[in-house]
């Protein structure tokens, strides 16, 4: 009975709205209580760090924001004339910026810096991104290496393991996640259908 009570609180939860016979309509709002609403929301906010890091590992976010703000800072500072101000990247993304001034009416009262600051922020965190991508493609290369299998117990490892190991400790980072290599990780070979077919026959008879 109580788990019964409890699937139907359970599903009045939110806000419904339900048709009755005689024209009328009952409206229902049910609202959580205040800490449980702080739980739920706390456990969204670590769920959203926690899957940003994943994403930038192995980067870390204050890494990606410390290189923001420094190029951001080193862009704004820098002269008119100056490449990071008038090269090829810096009128792309100049001309991008202009067309969301056809949507957003507020984007043409900005000042030129703030508008040059967080282009160049957006450029950093693009750039990072490429960084980042291009470590976990190296990094998924190195994981496919096998041969630290043959090594025997306290065997002193070849040079090919530990340069081996050396490289993968030094695109994997220190502060390693629990699922930070989910997304370096190589494919497992599948079977084909023919062959997982003949295993699974000759294992019932």
């Amino acid at each position: 009975a109580r788990n019964a009570t409890d699937l139907y609180y359970l599903q009045k939860r939110g806000f419904h709205i339900a048709g009755v016979e005689d024209g009328y309509y009952t409206i229902s709002l049910s609202l959580p209580y205040p800490k449980t609403a702080w739980n739920a929301t706390g456990l969204v906010v670590r769920r959203a760090v926690r899957s940003l890091q994943n994403r930038l590992w192995p980067a870390s976010p204050t890494t990606v924001l410390g290189v923001m703000g420094i190029v951001s800072s080193g862009v704004v500072s820098a002269g008119s004339d100056s490449w990071v101000r008038s090269g090829w990247l810096a009128e792309l993304l100049w001309k991008v910026d202009n067309s969301v001034n056809v949507v957003n009416p507020v984007h043409k009262h900005l000042a030129v810096e703030i508008r040059v600051g967080y282009l160049a922020a957006i450029a950093a965190f693009v750039g990072m991104l490429g960084i980042v991508s291009v470590e976990r493609m190296v990094l998924r290369g190195l994981l496919t290496y096998k041969g630290w299998l043959n090594m025997k117990p306290k065997q002193k490892p070849p040079i090919t393991v530990m340069v081996w190991g050396g490289l993968v400790s030094l695109f994997s980072g220190r502060n390693n996640l629990l699922y930070g290599f989910a997304l370096s990780l190589p494919a497992l070979p599948l079977p084909s259908l023919n062959h997982t077919c003949d295993t699974y026959l000759d294992s019932v008879k």
